[in-house]
């Protein structure tokens, strides 16, 4: 008995996990492609000059790109994708929104700390990380 409760929890905690990966994922992808893919580089690019930020023709795109692809790793099971979205919306954070954690960084403050925890409980059973290793992508 207490040997099937313990395959039920694991498989409620991998289907948490997915759900937490696809709702993150989603949300991410959609809010870097609307800079990459809508026209909103722009305003991107004239924010990061504004902050006098070096080279942000660069740095903008670069920036959208990196979010974009780790939240197609975060979808995929890759927790790689989790701790580079981690350690992104922490940079906005601090340098973007002025470590202002309270006020208008809030909402990246707290992907970031989604971020974090999923990159470090591991990207759960239904994960590429999974299948790539053969194991639940403990730390």
């Amino acid at each position: 008995m207490k040997n099937r409760k313990s395959i039920y929890r694991l498989t409620f905690l991998d289907i948490g996990i997915l759900i937490l990966r696809f709702g993150l994922g989603i949300y991410m992808a959609k809010a870097s492609s609307s800079y990459l893919f809508e026209g909103k580089m722009a305003e991107l690019q004239g924010f990061l000059e504004s902050l006098n930020w070096p080279i942000p023709d660069i740095l903008a795109p670069l920036s959208q790109w990196v979010e974009l692809i780790s939240a197609l790793f975060v979808l995929a099971g890759i927790r790689l994708g989790a701790f580079s979205m981690a350690f992104t919306l922490i940079v906005a954070v601090i340098f973007a929104h002025g470590g202002r954690i309270l006020e208008d960084g809030l909402l990246p403050f707290m992907l970031s700390l989604c971020f974090l925890g999923l990159g470090l409980m591991g990207s759960g059973r239904f994960s590429l990380d999974f299948y790539l290793f053969g194991r639940k992508s403990k730390p």
